[in-house]
């Protein structure tokens, strides 16, 4: 159906305009998560918003657009992994509410 047809294309356009040793992966439903390199180029989520946004994903030209939420921090242990998901999903909820299409940094810890 089109819902497939949006995340086959989605995926591939993450994993396609993300760095080579990023982790891109579908957590579930709409929902996906690119982990990268402390170091690496903060402006990746603004840069994927872009991309999505320019895509021919639809036959009917009807745009696709993505929000994300984006934390930064070491992941050292399950604690830390489970700190930085809540704040990248409270900060994609923040987005989504807040206009869509867009990215939430999330709150200084």
């Amino acid at each position: 159906g089109v819902g497939d047809q949006v995340i086959v294309a989605t995926s591939r356009i993450l994993r396609n305009f993300s760095p080579d040793a990023a982790i891109v992966g579908r957590l579930g439903g709409e929902e996906f998560a690119v982990i990268i390199t402390a170091g690496a180029d903060k402006s990746l989520a603004e840069r994927l918003c872009r991309v999505v946004a320019r895509a021919e994903i639809l036959p009917d030209r009807e745009k696709v657009t993505i929000s994300a939420g984006t934390a930064t921090g070491m992941i050292a242990s399950d604690a830390d992994w489970h700190r930085l998901y809540t704040a990248a999903d409270t900060a994609l909820y923040d987005a989504k509410r807040t206009g869509r299409n867009r990215v939430q940094a999330a709150a200084a810890a």
